[in-house]
């Protein structure tokens, strides 16, 4: 069974040579990478930002098109992302709980940026930057 690599928008927007090397690896059927629906939407926001509205849009259509896997939420993910948000809600935006959430279905590993994933999930890859 092949790993799978969920990822947050920091990641996405910081290292991109990150992602496509997890690209390739999921083109040769060594990885799946995924994300959490929210995820994209805060990977706007914050790229619009630092970038302008217009190339954040056409980064997120590219992410859209690529071999990214988003899961949208279902009851499961958003029942587990609100216990998650209520037991941790100090240290963890919503979008982060449901990118554990998410992570938690898949059985997969998450790349973040943010150290308080750790706190949660034991399965957590930090990327320093």
């Amino acid at each position: 069974m092949k790993e799978s690599y969920v990822i947050d928008a920091g990641v996405v927007s910081l290292f991109p040579g990150l992602v496509k090397r997890c690209f390739e690896d999921m083109v040769g059927n060594r990885v799946r990478l995924v994300t959490s629906e929210l995820t994209p939407a805060g990977f706007i926001f914050h790229y619009a930002r630092r970038f302008g509205k217009d190339v954040a849009l056409a980064r997120y259509r590219s992410l859209r098109n690529s071999p990214l896997e988003v899961i949208s939420p279902d009851s499961w993910i958003t029942e587990t992302a609100g216990v998650l948000k209520a037991s941790h809600g100090e240290r963890l935006s919503l979008a982060d709980c449901f990118l554990v959430a998410t992570a938690m279905k898949v059985k997969g590993t998450v790349l973040t940026t943010d150290s308080g994933i750790r706190d949660v999930y034991g399965r957590v890859i930090k990327i320093e930057y």
